[in-house]
């Protein structure tokens, strides 16, 4: 009887004895103190911001060729349309074609022209030629301004078409420059790029 008395005080003690480690053990090192445990916060996801500007602007698959796109990368609406179609001196716009035979056709244009120095003008102006951007290549020719075409690109948007291109001229020191014209046909955006081109190479009127 006394042993088992004996034996249930020793392994109450004991009990006591690692309570009391275990508490000094947690106080001596707050570092191993249970704390509730919180899932991290997530960040918000940066917003990604669309490179090219056309793209950006009317929220379609198409992109701007690749050489033009680069050039542009990340410029607002309103700089890009600066800097790529300039209100031109010298503005083409074809109003109508009439075939003339199985290789020509003849093709009309409103031409207005303000000069920074002088009186604004305007005028209408026939070329025959076997294709619209011939004829409008011969018309800025006409009038001192003609530009090489290296680049053509034509995209659709919606109901409209943008034209890009990439003119120069090889006796304005090889200058080189891309433009972009809109139109609710591809000849009349072709012109309205081709006016902006010319603008771009030879400057004011």
């Amino acid at each position: 009887m006394f042993t088992a008395t004996s034996t249930a005080a020793t392994h109450t003690d004991r009990a006591h004895s690692l309570h009391g480690a275990l508490h000094l053990l947690s106080t001596a090192h707050p570092h191993l103190e249970s704390h509730p445990q919180h899932a991290p916060h997530a960040e918000p996801a940066a917003q990604l911001i669309e490179p090219d500007p056309l793209k950006a602007r009317y929220e379609i698959d198409a992109n701007l060729p690749r050489e033009l796109r680069h050039e542009a990368r990340d410029m607002d609406w309103g700089l890009f349309i600066a800097t790529y179609a300039p209100e031109p001196t010298l503005k083409v716009t074809l109003t109508a074609c009439k075939q003339k035979d199985w290789m020509k056709s003849e093709y009309s244009f409103d031409v207005y022209a303000s000069p920074k120095a002088s009186a604004s003008q305007n005028f209408h102006e026939t070329i025959e030629a076997t294709g619209p951007v011939r004829a409008i290549s011969q018309l800025l020719d006409r009038h001192r301004r003609y530009v090489e075409i290296l680049a053509f690109h034509q995209i659709e948007i919606f109901e409209a078409t943008a034209t890009c291109l990439k003119v120069g001229h090889s006796e304005r020191d090889l200058r080189k420059a891309w433009v972009i014209g809109f139109g609710g046909t591809p000849e009349a955006s072709a012109a309205a790029a081709m006016s902006a081109g010319a603008q771009r190479i030879h400057g004011n009127l």
